[in-house]
């Protein structure tokens, strides 16, 4: 079953932290109402969109402004995700946190090729298959070196 994509998801990926922060700031000045956090973040948008120094950041803060207008109930249903997740206690939003960064950090490393020494490395441990990308590379010489059977 495809992955139903959220509403960070269609946003520019160099975006998304900004976005994400410009939704929590609202939050974390008190307001608890979805269609309000929005509404501040339209405004946000706004506001940058008038400090704009060139016509491409112009351009760029009306395709953000145009893709939360288009997709409203996707921004509402992403601030109350963050009106709960700013609910959580502080040990559970770092162990959260922690989670995320793992899967931000595997899912680079499976888009770049494996290093040399990682090449190097499952040769000098008798692993001589080819390896798609840097986190099968990690997981294989991992396994090796703590003796478990690699998948052949």
């Amino acid at each position: 079953m495809p992955e139903v994509p959220t509403f960070l998801d269609l946003l520019p990926s160099h975006y998304r932290g900004i976005m994400g922060h410009w939704f929590l700031t609202p939050i974390r000045d008190g307001e608890t109402e979805p269609g309000s956090i929005v509404a501040s973040v339209l405004r946000k948008l706004e506001e940058k969109r008038d400090e704009a120094d060139t016509m491409h950041q112009t351009r760029q803060y009306d395709e953000l402004r145009r893709i939360v207008l288009d997709n409203l109930e996707a921004a509402k249903a992403f601030a109350q995700e963050r009106i709960a997740y700013e609910a959580l206690p502080a040990d559970v939003k770092a162990e959260r946190k922690a989670q995320n960064r793992c899967e931000a950090i595997q899912q680079h490393m499976e888009g770049l090729p494996p290093t040399e020494r990682q090449c190097a490395a499952l040769r000098r441990l008798g692993d001589n298959r080819p390896v798609a990308n840097r986190a099968e590379a990690s997981k294989r010489i991992d396994a090796l070196l703590s003796g478990r059977k690699v998948g052949q």
